[in-house]
């Protein structure tokens, strides 16, 4: 299918490689403390809205060189702004690799920022630094961005995709682009949906994983090292009630209250204490029960434990360069640790490519992690912050990008 490219504007240049902010941070300078506010979203279940309380407007700050911060400009910022034309009756937003998406009360799909592989879905590789509504979508009750795609679930328990899911390759430009949106073939009754870097996930009705896009690392959790198009069940996994996707890595919450994980392991990222470099199987989290959310980073991953004693107790591991995993050090950890200095009432947690979200009940968002383009949204850049710091009160829904954030409140 041709895709049309109009003349070059001021945003439509390849954004960066994901990951190449982390691997340009030669040293690290120094250590702050920030803190920040998020708000959760449950797992949508066909026929219904995920539930989160109210709905309010759509808020971005950070990195802003491809107009993923929605304000009109290219221009980045420390401190949450607006995103134009969202001012009332947001209930989600999400962020990955260089664009933006927000879902509305009516169930209507926007998008801005980064468009190189059609993640926008207008039809179009051009970038927008303000939202648009993407056009034949409707009754909408999730989305989720990967590095260069998009996901929707409508209400009827179907998915829907744009984009693409390969990587950006060295001659330039992408493999396959779907330019607008396309139901996910083979995928029905599904309740929750999430996107990796370049893989995605569906948790459906019966309580299955189902997984399709880029498995290079294991991230598809099927056994093999070899990409799929169409969605393949994840073996093994049943009663899961949550799903999430990182940058080559996947994570799954049970009904148990245990945690399971499978594809890349650098650092530690999968939880259970392994130094093999992958698993293309699920593997369980080590000492870790009782957990009510969770969330997948670039190269780390949270968790909220809701034992009596330390309910809302957030735990972290992986990679810690930039002091994600909130302990007060620069060192990795391939089990679970404990963030420092966070209340025993968090709620829901949000993870970037190396920066971190926490939202208490009251609606107080707390951050910490990599700081350098202001994406912790405290009002100053700095290198990183290895514990938290607040961000402010009134968030109800955080979600950390590569080097910006969306919220609402």
């Amino acid at each position: 299918m041709s895709i049309r490219r109009s003349a070059p504007g001021p945003i439509t240049r390849r954004p960066a490689r994901p990951g190449r902010a982390a691997r340009r941070a030669a040293a690290v300078l120094a250590t702050v403390a920030v803190t920040a506010v998020v708000a959760p979203v449950a797992p949508a279940v066909a026929g219904s809205r995920p539930s989160i309380p109210d709905h309010g407007a759509a808020v971005s700050w950070g990195f802003n060189e491809l107009g993923q911060l929605g304000d009109g400009t290219l221009t980045s910022r420390a401190v949450p702004g607006p995103v134009l034309g969202l001012t009332d009756g947001v209930v989600q937003v999400e962020t990955e690799g260089y664009h933006s998406v927000a879902l509305d009360s009516a169930g209507a799909v926007w998008t801005w920022g980064s468009n190189d592989g059609g993640q926008l879905g207008d039809g179009t590789l051009d970038g927008r630094t303000t939202p648009f509504k993407v056009v034949g979508l409707d009754n909408v009750v999730q989305v989720a961005a990967g590095y260069w795609h998009t996901l929707a679930l409508r209400a009827d328990g179907t998915v829907w995709q744009w984009g693409s899911h390969a990587e950006w390759v060295a001659g330039g430009g992408f493999g396959d682009i779907i330019p607008t949106p396309e139901q996910v073939p083979g995928l029905k009754n599904v309740r929750q949906i999430a996107a990796g870097g370049n893989h995605d996930l569906a948790l459906r009705n019966d309580g299955t994983v189902w997984t399709w896009g880029s498995n290079g690392a294991g991230e598809l959790g099927d056994g093999t090292f070899t990409r799929s198009r169409v969605p393949v069940q994840v073996p093994g996994l049943t009663d899961v009630t949550r799903v999430d996707g990182g940058a080559q890595h996947s994570m799954t919450l049970r009904a148990d209250g245990t945690v399971w994980t499978w594809g890349s392991n650098s650092c530690g990222r999968l939880g259970n204490g392994s130094t093999r470099f992958f698993s293309e199987t699920p593997v369980l989290v080590s000492a870790l029960d009782n957990v009510v959310a969770i969330s997948a980073g670039g190269r780390h991953d949270l968790a909220v434990v809701g034992r009596e004693g330390t309910r809302g107790q957030v735990l972290a591991w992986g990679c810690n360069e930039r002091g994600q995993l909130g302990t007060g050090t620069t060192t990795s950890s391939a089990r679970p640790v404990t963030v420092y200095g966070l209340p025993a009432d968090v709620v829901e947690v949000s993870t970037g490519l190396n920066h971190s979200f926490a939202l208490r009940a009251d609606g107080t968002l707390l951050s910490w992690g990599a700081n350098s383009k202001g994406q912790l949204g405290v009002g100053f850049i700095s290198p990183y912050a290895s514990t938290p710091y607040t961000v402010g009160s009134g968030f109800r829904h955080v979600a950390g990008g590569q080097e910006s954030t969306l919220a609402t409140r």
